[in-house]
């Protein structure tokens, strides 16, 4: 089995112990506790995906999100487009990308 955790897109983990988490963290892979666990740009993804599968003694992959909607759109090594298909094809789907990218840009103020 492989779990799939899309980038910048929170997920839950079991409680895998207080060193994993210390690891994790080391990582740079965000937590709250409300949501779980993300990883970031700022996330050692190859360190991290080592300590989960050692952790979890399954593969782990990292897929891809939709910038608007977060959605997952497959694996992060492939150059493929940062939308999926539902929000390419809407018809305002420019207005969608302006306000996802206005919300970013209101969080670092």
């Amino acid at each position: 089995m492989t779990k799939k955790i899309a980038l910048n897109s929170w997920f839950k983990l079991p409680w895998l112990g207080a060193d994993v988490f210390q690891q994790l963290m080391r990582a740079g892979v965000k937590h709250d506790k409300q949501l779980g666990f993300k990883f970031t740009s700022a996330t050692d993804k190859q360190r991290a995906i080592s300590i989960l599968r050692s952790a979890l003694n399954e593969e782990v992959e990292i897929e891809k999100a939709c910038f608007i909607c977060d959605s997952p759109i497959g694996e992060a090594d492939i150059e493929s487009p940062t939308l999926c298909d539902r929000c390419i094809n809407a018809d305002n789907a420019y207005s969608l990308y302006v306000l996802k990218f206005q919300s970013l840009l209101d969080k670092l103020k």
